[in-house]
Formats: C-alpha cells, sequence, structure tokens
C-alpha cells in the first residue's frame, strides 16, 4: 500500500472494515473476536465500549477496542473526557497496550488512540513484578486532517516480522514529530531569511550595508531574522486558529463553526497577484482584519468571516516593512509544508500525547532559533521536570497558608496529606470539600513571577495547575455562578500570572502561549487581552535605569529627593530641608488600575491613550530620579572644584614666591 493510499483510507469516516483491514495488513498477527467484550453500558459519555479483539507482537499483546462517543461530546476537543473513559474501562484490562479507537456517528474526525503499558520484573533482594503508569498517544483521522504522519508512521510496520512495544510507542511518538518539523520548519525559515538578505529590500527596507566579516554581517542582519521569525509566528498561530474553525466562515453565518480548516492554503492558491502575496493579501490580513473592528467581520479578500482578535500579535510596529514580498516559490513551499500536520490547539501532559503540532511546538522553535542562546547559558527545562515543579509550588504555597489560617486544627496532620493528593491525583478528599472556598480563594491571591520566562513553560505549567484545582473545587462552592473555562483562565492569567525575559523573541511567543490557551476554550473568538504589562521584556537582574537605583520605587519608604537649585552649592553647605517628592500610594493605585483597565481594552485608540496614561507615569518617575541623580552630581562636581582649588592654593602661592625670588 502505498503512502496516499493509506492516506486516503485514514481521511475517511471511521469504519470498522476498513480498519480491520489495514490492521490486519500491517501487523501478523492480529485476532478479531466473533462476539466482542462488553466492557460498559451507555453513559453520558459513551454509547458503548467493547473490547473487538487483540493483536500479538513480539514482546506482548495490544487489545483492540472502539468506543462509540455521545454525539454532545466533541471528539476532536474533548480529550480529557476521552481519557476518562480509558481510565474507568480500558487501562485495568491491558497487559501491555491497547489501541483504541474513538468515533460517533455525527462526527467526521475520530481518535486512534495507543495505550502503552509496561511491565516486567526487576531484582531488589527479591523478584518483584512492576507496571509502569499508562501513557496515551493519540492521532486525531478523518475528513478533516491531514493524516500524513499517521500515514507514513503506519507504513513502517508493514512487512515487518518482529515489531516490539517500543516500535509502537516510537511510532506514535511526539518528539519524533517536533524534531521532524522543526528540521524543516528551520529550512524554510533560512530560507526566508537568505531571500530578504540578498534581495533589494536589505538596503531600501532594513538599511544594511554588506560586510565581508560573517559575523559582522550576522550581526547586522538580525533585523532580518527578527522580521522573519514574526511572520513565519504570525502564520503558524493562524494554522491553530483555523483548527477552530474561526477563519472563512460563510458572510451570512451568525456563529464560528463553519470555518475553512484550510483557509490559509486556500487564500494562497486563489489569490492571483502571488508576487504581492505578502504586501497585499497577508498585510491585509494581518493589519486590516485581524487587528481592526470590522461591521460583519468580512475580510474583504475572500468575503468570508474573519474575527477581530487584539492582543497584540498583529500590531502594524513597522510600517516601513509593508513594502516587502517574496518569490511565489517561498509561500508555495510553506503553505505545502504546514498542510502535511495536523496542528492541535491542546498542549500535551506528559501521560498524554496527541501526535500533533501544539502550542508547545512554539516553545521548541524559539528555543531552537534563539541568538546564540548557547553562549548566553540559556537552558530550557523538560516537560517533565516542569510538571514536577508546578506541582510541588502550589502544594507547598497551599499547605503554607491552609496552615497560617488553621494553626489548631488536624491540618498537620491529614491537611498536608490531601493536599498533596489533590495536586498530584486531582483527589478531592472531605477535607478539600470542607475547605473549597478558602482554597479557592488562595488560588486568587498567588502571585506567579517567572524573571526568565523564556517560552513561557513555567507559568504555564502553573496556569493548567492552578485551572485544574478550580475545576475540581468548583462543585463544592455552593454557588450559582456559572463554570467558564475562558473567564477562569483570564482572570487566572490577569491576577496571578507575570513574566520578564531579556530576549524580545521569548515574550513574544510567551504572550503567543498565553493567547492559545485562552483560544482552547473559547466557542466562539472574542478580542485577547493586551499581555504588554503581563510578561514584558526586561533585564530582570537589575533594577536600575541608566545605573540609576529603582528596586524600591514602589515601597512606601521610597522619596526622590531633589535639591532646590537655589542653594550656594558653591560654599560647600547643602541647607535642609531639601526637595522631596513621594511615590505615593495613591499614584501606585492609579497604575495598577491603568494596567487593569488595559488588560481588558479592546478599542484601539483607547489603548493607546491608557499606554500613554503609564508611560507618562513611569517616565515621570525615571525622568525625577534623572534630575535627582544629576543635582547630586552637580553638587559633587562643585565640592571637588572648590576641594581642588583648596589644594592647589599653597602650589600657586609657592609658585609665585619663587618666580618673584628669581
Amino acid at each position: 500500500m502505498t503512502e496516499s493510499e493509506l492516506k486516503s483510507k485514514l481521511q475517511e469516516k471511521y469504519d470498522h472494515s476498513i480498519w480491520k483491514e489495514l490492521l490486519t495488513s500491517i501487523f501478523q498477527k492480529v485476532d478479531y473476536f466473533v462476539h466482542p467484550t462488553i466492557l460498559a453500558e451507555k453513559t453520558e459519555t459513551a454509547k458503548s465500549v467493547r473490547q473487538i479483539g487483540n493483536l500479538s507482537i513480539a514482546d506482548g499483546n495490544i487489545g483492540i477496542f472502539e468506543v462509540e462517543v455521545s454525539s454532545r461530546k466533541n471528539i476532536a476537543r474533548n480529550r480529557v473526557e476521552l481519557r476518562k473513559i480509558a481510565s474507568a474501562y480500558i487501562d485495568q484490562d491491558i497487559i501491555n497496550g491497547a489501541f483504541v479507537f474513538y468515533y460517533s456517528s455525527n462526527q467526521d474526525d475520530y481518535r486512534f488512540t495507543f495505550i502503552a503499558k509496561k511491565s516486567g520484573i526487576v531484582e531488589d533482594g527479591e523478584l518483584k513484578r512492576y507496571q509502569t503508569q499508562p501513557k496515551r498517544y493519540t492521532y486525531v483521522l478523518g475528513p478533516n486532517e491531514s493524516c500524513t504522519t499517521a500515514a507514513k508512521r503506519l507504513l513502517e510496520f508493514e512487512h515487518s516480522d518482529n515489531i516490539l512495544l517500543d516500535n509502537v510507542i516510537q511510532a506514535f511518538s511526539i518528539e519524533k514529530l517536533n524534531k521532524e518539523f522543526f528540521k524543516k520548519y528551520k529550512e524554510h525559515y533560512q530560507k526566508f531569511c537568505d531571500e530578504l538578505a540578498h534581495s533589494n529590500f536589505r538596503k531600501s527596507v532594513f538599511n544594511l550595508q554588506n560586510f565581508k566579516d560573517k559575523k559582522e554581517n550576522d550581526k547586522a542582519e538580525k533585523p532580518i531574522r527578527d522580521f522573519v521569525k514574526l511572520l513565519l509566528g504570525r502564520i503558524v498561530f493562524l494554522h491553530f486558529l483555523q483548527k477552530k474553525r474561526w477563519l472563512g466562515c460563510p458572510a451570512n453565518s451568525e456563529t464560528w463553526k463553519e470555518g475553512d480548516f484550510q483557509f490559509l492554503y486556500n487564500l494562497y492558491t486563489n489569490y492571483k497577484d502571488k508576487n504581492n502575496f505578502l504586501s497585499k493579501c497577508l498585510n491585509s490580513l494581518f493589519f486590516d482584519t485581524l487587528n481592526t473592528k470590522r461591521d460583519g467581520d468580512i475580510f474583504d479578500f475572500t468575503k468570508t468571516r474573519v474575527p477581530y482578535l487584539n492582543g497584540g500579535l498583529f500590531d502594524n510596529v513597522h510600517p516601513e516593512y509593508e513594502q516587502i514580498n517574496f518569490p511565489v516559490i517561498r509561500f508555495e513551499e510553506l503553505f505545502d509544508f504546514f498542510s502535511q500536520y495536523n496542528f492541535t490547539i491542546d498542549e500535551s501532559s506528559p501521560d498524554e500525547h496527541e501526535v500533533g503540532i501544539d502550542p508547545e511546538m512554539l516553545s521548541h522553535i524559539f528555543e531552537n532559533l534563539l541568538e546564540d542562546n548557547k553562549d548566553k547559558g540559556a537552558f530550557y527545562t523538560p516537560k517533565e521536570i516542569v510538571h514536577y515543579m508546578c506541582h510541588e509550588s502550589l502544594i507547598q504555597y497551599l499547605k503554607t497558608n491552609l496552615n497560617s489560617c488553621h494553626p489548631d486544627s488536624d491540618l498537620s496532620d491529614g491537611g498536608p496529606k490531601a493536599v498533596e493528593a489533590f495536586i498530584h491525583n486531582q483527589e478531592v478528599s472531605q477535607f478539600i470539600r470542607d475547605n473549597a472556598k478558602e482554597i479557592d480563594s488562595l488560588l486568587d491571591k498567588v502571585k506567579i513571577c517567572d524573571p526568565a520566562i523564556g517560552s513561557g513553560a513555567f507559568p504555564m505549567g502553573l496556569l493548567k495547575e492552578i485551572f485544574q484545582a478550580k475545576l475540581l473545587l468548583y462543585p463544592y462552592l455552593k454557588t450559582n455562578k456559572k463554570f467558564d473555562p475562558a473567564i477562569v483562565k483570564r482572570n487566572i492569567i490577569q491576577n496571578s500570572i507575570y513574566g520578564v525575559d531579556i530576549d524580545s523573541g521569548a515574550v513574544d511567543i510567551a504572550r503567543l502561549r498565553f493567547w492559545l490557551a485562552l483560544i482552547v476554550d473559547e466557542e466562539e473568538p472574542t478580542p485577547l487581552p493586551n499581555l504588554d504589562y503581563k510578561i514584558m521584556q526586561g533585564n530582570s537582574l537589575l533594577e536600575s535605569f541608566e545605573g540609576i537605583d529603582l528596586s524600591n520605587a514602589f515601597s512606601d519608604e521610597f522619596k526622590i529627593t531633589l535639591v532646590d537649585p537655589q542653594i550656594n552649592i558653591f560654599s560647600g553647605d547643602v541647607e535642609d530641608p531639601q526637595y522631596q517628592v513621594n511615590f505615593t500610594p495613591q499614584q501606585k493605585m492609579l497604575i495598577k488600575d491603568l494596567a487593569e483597565k488595559y488588560f481588558k481594552e479592546t478599542d484601539k485608540a483607547e489603548k493607546v491613550k491608557l499606554h500613554k496614561n503609564i508611560e507618562d507615569h513611569v517616565l515621570n518617575h525615571i525622568e525625577l530620579s534623572l534630575e535627582f541623580h544629576k543635582n547630586k552630581k552637580t553638587i559633587l562636581l562643585a565640592q571637588t572644584r572648590q576641594e581642588l582649588k583648596e589644594r592647589i592654593k599653597p602650589i600657586n602661592k609657592l609658585s609665585a614666591r619663587k618666580q618673584y625670588l628669581t
């Protein structure tokens, strides 16, 4: 079977007979049951759960299961509900692994999941049998998916007579996909950079010279690389957005559910003036559409609906770049490359992976394209360690604060264990239920600041942990308020998340991941929050500006002291009182209120006003500090001159006497 033939089969709706044929042709020992084993009767989530067969591999057995999902559950998105089905009915029955097909008669796409559980014997004084925790790997297949990766991986097994469990795991490996995707992505990125570096735009737009020295030339071309990173980053972001079916909705549609899954590919294919695709078409999509409120949300080139996003990703910060274009082949190859991959908005967890390009891929792209990352000592923490550290940090925060609230209770015994089980295993014990409101309030108050945010792994990890904790607590809060995932995540980001990084590219990627985290749970597009004052570029090791200490800017004791310019500094005597300017609590509260308003503001003109207002307050503070330091230096200079004058008096007298004697 060729790759294209297998791909076309995978792009059909789920059909038991097709997969029976496929598995039998790929694996040598497949046994389908005459009478499937029913594992569960109809529930709210699943109409049926049944085992339909087994297949044997060289070092174990893999069960074959079918789950007919309720028509109300979205198979492509509802991974958590599907995992619960596997945990309840399938995980406990498998020895080495399971192939699970999740399908629904009213949905085109379906999930093909591989659950792996390794078992064996270790020697530790005595022989002990062990089993690893189940790990789940998933392909989303069907008419709306590319299915290219799945077809390539499955064909690796064809005609193999020694398939091992590790071979199957490798076929579903997200790490392998990430490496493959990034390698090709980097090739396209480099072609775009080289195209600009050797074009007329090098001089006309970027005003760059050609240097003979390679290092000097590379340094000069950084603006070109930054432009290409931003351009490709925007295009990748839109591939996640079209996965939501929010791009290209019919003009007469009032919902955002009928968009084009291949909006960008079709936009390029159907656009006639391909030589000016970037300057005329894409720039219009970025700046005049996604970044601008419009009546009816119509995009002029397709006459279909495209949402207003806000947030800043599509701000036109370099109008001079609007004239840039690329040869036709650049976008032709790029969109063909992207069309081969499944983009999924859900980020993988350590025990569950959807085989597709998820938002975490953006962090891999950043990490690998970062300028001189090795020379800067940049290090990116593995996902498992991030996951562990986020768990432990939240546990310690809750235990510490709950303990201070209940010093005389039995928290010292049962409480910590309950908190650990709650965060680690999502177990809601009686202690957690009794203290649900208090724990929820503590989660609202927690502050998370990553001083070297990179691509946002740690704050993103804590966003997930806090969100999951709030979701589990919700039934015990005794409130009539609906649990809206998108609103809950927005509030967590606004109240708790802060980050700084010295690299502007890192800041862009981190913001982008938080925007995607909100999009996951939105049923319909709403303007994204402005993260300018949540995730910022800067050096978190310094609290100074031009050598001026600003570390106490927001403390109650902070004062800026200015010397009255009327004082005679040449007398060497600086009289009190000096002129003092305090950064008052009212001013601090005003800046905080302005930043909160800016976070939510969607009107472009009002955003500019708020931004300027905040900047004016900050700059005023810096200017006062500069004035203070200027006057201090002026006094010091005058005192030094006076001291020098006094010191040279004897020398002058001696010179005069010597001249007189001569």
